[in-house]
């Protein structure tokens, strides 16, 4: 206690000097925590665009083929695949069935393929109702002939609210059918994802594809913390293979890139493929690592840049101090004493300069949070799937972060305070 009252007051009249390092490393930190906060708006984003759009947390899907180089996305006997995950995941989560294809959206004013998404709006969870419209509702999907659009699409088409689009696909025969949908809501664009998925009723496209009531595109899995996918996906696999069903090795990768590999397989028949979240949207995951490795390269460069300021501050105020420090190893300081002195005033530096970086930081998140900045370029909408800015304090990254710069101020000041450990009372006195 005596060693931390007197590096608090070294440190209370170190100046200017100290307080330049503090805000340095204030700066530092304020600055790595809105990269962390953006790194969490975006993540959670994209967990909440998945869930709602092209994933559950946990994914029970299948592929069906009637011929060696045709495979569908689906699964012929749903329900019982589905007693099985009700059973494993219990109250963790619940489940919603769909059914998935790809076809053609035609309007008098253009064209495009786009993927297919059938949904039950009874079983969804409230991610897909959180999806925000620009015009209409989302549970017109209730509507067996409802279509749901993003902007682009409409755009692209033509087409409002109650205009009519026609949905031509091809069904596991290899025949094509057409239905006219009618557009009854067209949701604001959340990046990648909504460039190329529709909604529709899952009935409509049972319709289309002339499928069976047992007969299913996915059967997801939303969990209470999504964070537990992997190990529920363990546990369905060794379920289901109990069971007696066919379970395809497991490949991190989404259902549509799997299509084109399994459709070249020499097997017939039906199979079950299960995924994450994670495999379903690896292609969008490289931005957030991308983030987590700005984030902790910055905070590499940065604490490198203010560590060499505070070595060679220490290495000053060293030979400033010679003679306190030897009077206090006159009066029987140990030479641990006078290393854990100036160990001690380097780590109440990095606390300060954190405490007041993640302060600074963290309060500036929030604001930027609270007023929703539109992202006005096209690219960065897509980019980071959302309209307006949004960020997130996550706790867990704020004392890592706390973390790691304490450390690395402490680990700076150590050479010199090693080197003024090694002085005798006598040489440090006659400096």
């Amino acid at each position: 206690m005596i060693l931390a009252q007197i590096a608090l007051r070294n440190l209370l009249q170190g100046g200017a000097r100290v307080r330049r390092l503090i805000w340095a490393i204030a700066a530092a930190v304020a600055l790595l925590t809105l990269l962390s906060a953006l790194s969490s708006g975006l993540e959670a984003t994209l967990i909440r665009a998945t869930s709602a759009l092209m994933s559950g947390h946990v994914n029970v899907g299948g592929f069906y083929k009637v011929t060696r180089d045709v495979a569908a996305p689906l699964i012929p006997d749903a329900p019982r695949a589905a007693a099985v995950a009700r059973e494993v995941i219990g109250d963790r989560g619940q489940l919603a069935t769909r059914l998935r294809g790809f076809g053609r959206l035609i309007s008098p004013k253009g064209a495009f393929h786009a993927g297919l998404i059938g949904v039950a709006l009874d079983e969804e969870v409230a991610a897909l109702r959180a999806l925000p419209a620009a015009r209409g509702a989302i549970e017109g999907l209730r509507r067996r002939d409802a279509l749901v659009l993003f902007a682009r699409q409409a755009a692209r088409l033509g087409v409002g609210v109650g205009d009519h689009v026609i949905l031509k696909a091809q069904t596991g025969d290899g025949a094509y059918n057409s239905a006219e949908l009618e557009v009854v809501a067209v949701l604001e664009d959340v990046g990648f994802l909504s460039a190329w998925v529709v909604l529709t009723h899952r009935e409509a496209l049972r319709d289309l594809y002339q499928l069976r009531a047992s007969a299913a595109g996915v059967i997801q899995i939303h969990l209470n913390d999504p964070f537990e996918a992997l190990r529920v996906e363990a546990a369905l696999r060794r379920a289901l293979i109990e069971e007696g069903m066919e379970v395809l090795p497991r490949r991190a990768e989404p259902y549509f890139v799997k299509m084109g590999h399994y459709a070249a397989a020499p097997w017939r028949g039906a199979r079950l493929d299960l995924s994450t979240w994670q495999d379903e949207a690896g292609f969008l995951l490289w931005l957030l690592g991308g983030l987590w490795a700005l984030r902790w390269g910055a905070l590499g460069l940065l604490m490198t840049l203010i560590g060499v300021a505070i070595m060679n501050t220490f290495w000053l105020i060293i030979r400033e101090r010679h003679a306190e420090i030897g009077a206090l190893r006159a009066l029987g300081l140990s030479r641990e004493g006078v290393a854990g002195l100036l160990l001690m005033e380097g780590a109440l530096l990095g606390l300060a300069g954190a405490l007041l970086g993640a302060l600074l930081g963290g309060v500036a998140a929030l604001i930027l949070d609270a007023v929703a900045l539109p992202l006005h370029d096209p690219a960065l909408r897509a980019l980071l799937m959302q309209d307006h800015l949004s960020l997130r304090l996550d706790p867990l990254a704020l004392f890592s972060l706390a973390g790691a710069v304490l450390l690395m101020t402490t680990l700076a000041v150590l050479p010199p305070a090693m080197r003024a450990a090694r002085s005798s009372p006598a040489e440090a006195m006659s400096r």
